[in-house]
């Protein structure tokens, strides 16, 4: 699919492509677990983008990481400035040229290696890492693969830097508040100095293709201080998971049984929503991803490690899938009998 939809063969606004996932994400499934000491079985709701499940798990892992951010955050105010403060937390958005990319071509470019043996760009989020690396030094980062209302990805990289910077305080319209780093210096080696948004206005192709980190389109970077809200919401780790974490499917919400396509939906969360769990899904990319880096910073991997090291073997092993449909069908046995296997479900269906 990676191939043709990056050729244009076929297009994630595709009636039909959308239907089929939104199908899919529709038709739940339960896994099958036997327990080799008591001889059970257990049937689990599976967790798939956009569920009820897939939601809970992703909210758990939201929680989880926000509270460890919440300590790992330094941020104080610079003595004598009002506005300004230092903090070892970043906040980036990217987004693509749509005169440079289709919407296929942005999302195939996101994936770490090449997709399906194609000529299409690949790795650029890494590629742009790399490039905050020469200037802030070694940093962990969390990204959030989003969509934007026009299919296109505009994903957002959360950086916890080894080395705090200044950051000075913007108020924009009505109440929203931005900490946008200070250091004039920093800022040309970011492409972000007061003449290259002059270039930006006069000749945006020319500022994006002279940026120094990231050619693809715009990108905007910004500090993270405590106590900050982002759109509404109560940090930036609620955030980046506002999409993600978001029941859609009718075991909990009725959206995707009242759209016949994504393409219909006139709600600007809602459509952005879907294509993010679309899109994904199209290319095969996970939607929140960080690595030992990130979760050494803010405390996860020492508490991982210690998990491991104390946990014990599992005795249930996995059996296989269940549709939705056939388990509802399934007689539960009396008590002390032994629960139905996948087999007797589906015997117990006429």
């Amino acid at each position: 699919m990676h191939k043709s939809l990056i050729s244009g063969d076929m297009s994630i606004f595709d009636d039909y492509l959308q239907m089929m996932f939104l199908d899919y994400i529709e038709k739940q499934q339960r896994s099958e677990f036997y327990n080799h000491d008591t001889k059970q079985f257990m049937y689990i709701p599976v967790p798939k983008r956009g569920n009820h499940e897939y939601a809970k798990k992703k909210g758990k892992t939201r929680d989880e990481i926000s509270q460890n951010i919440s300590k790992a955050l330094i941020d104080e105010p610079v003595p004598g400035f009002r506005g300004l403060r230092t903090t070892n937390l970043l906040f980036v958005t990217l987004t693509f040229d749509p005169r440079k990319y289709t919407a296929a071509q942005a999302w195939a470019a996101l994936k770490s290696t090449c997709p399906e043996n194609s000529v299409n760009e690949f790795n650029v989020i890494n590629r742009f890492d790399a490039n905050i690396t020469k200037i802030f030094g070694t940093h962990g980062k969390m990204v959030s693969k989003e969509a934007q209302a026009n299919g296109y990805p505009a994903p957002h990289m959360l950086i916890i830097l080894d080395k705090p910077v200044v950051v000075r305080r913007k108020k924009l319209k009505g109440d929203i508040v931005r900490w946008y780093i200070d250091d004039e210096a920093t800022l040309r080696r970011l492409g972000k100095d007061a003449k290259s948004r002059a270039l930006v206005k006069s000749d945006y192709r020319a500022a994006i293709d002279s940026n120094p980190v990231w050619k693809h389109g715009f990108y905007d970077i910004e500090g993270v201080v405590s106590g900050q809200k982002f759109n509404g919401r109560k940090n930036v780790c609620s955030y980046l998971f506002k999409y993600v974490s978001k029941c859609l499917t009718k075991d909990h919400s009725a959206v995707t049984s009242t759209v016949r396509t994504i393409n219909e939906v006139k709600d600007h969360k809602l459509r952005v929503a879907l294509f993010t769990h679309f899109c994904n899904k199209c290319f095969n990319n996970r939607d929140i991803t960080y690595g030992q880096g990130f979760k050494k910073r803010i405390g996860l991997a020492s508490k991982a490690k210690k998990e491991k090291e104390e946990g014990k073997k599992s005795p249930w092993s996995f059996i296989g899938l269940v549709d939705e449909s056939l388990f509802t069908h399934m007689v539960r046995p009396p008590p002390g009998t032994e629960p139905l296997s996948m087999l007797d479900v589906l015997a117990s269906v006429p």
